[in-house]
C-alpha cells in the first residue's frame, strides 16, 4: 500500500510538471507572436541604426538626398557592404529636417537590412 501511495504522488507530480511545462511554453509562444519585431519578418538581418551628419541645401530635397548618401557611407563605414547600405532596404528610415535661413539641414536616420 506504501508503494502505491507514492507512486501516485509521483505520477501526480509528474502530471502536475507537464502542466506546468504546457503552460510556459504557451506563454512563450505568445510572446514570441506578441512581441516580435515586424522587421523579423520582412528582412534576414539588420545592423544598428545609423544616423547621417546633417546635411545642408537650399533645396530640402536635395538636403535630404544628401543626407541619404552620408548614411549609406557611414553603413559601408561600420562593415555593412552590399544591400545593407540601400535605402529602400532599411527599416525604420526617418529624416529630421529644420530650415535656418534659407537653407534647409538634413539628416537621415534608420537600420540598415538585408531582405529576405
Amino acid at each position: 500500500m506504501k508503494n502505491y501511495i507514492l507512486n501516485h504522488k509521483a505520477g501526480e507530480r509528474a502530471f502536475a510538471l507537464s502542466g506546468l511545462i504546457a503552460v510556459a511554453a504557451s506563454v512563450m509562444a505568445i510572446y514570441t507572436v506578441t512581441y516580435s519585431s515586424p522587421a523579423s519578418a520582412k528582412y534576414a538581418t539588420c545592423m544598428p541604426r545609423i544616423s547621417s551628419e546633417y546635411k545642408k541645401h537650399k533645396h530640402q530635397s536635395t538636403a535630404k538626398q544628401k543626407a541619404r548618401v552620408n548614411w549609406r557611407w557611414k553603413v559601408r563605414a561600420r562593415g555593412g557592404v552590399g544591400s545593407f547600405n540601400n535605402w529602400d532596404n532599411a527599416d525604420h528610415r526617418v529624416y529630421s529636417c529644420k530650415k535656418s535661413g534659407n537653407k534647409w539641414a538634413c539628416l537621415a536616420r534608420a537600420t540598415p537590412c538585408l531582405p529576405l
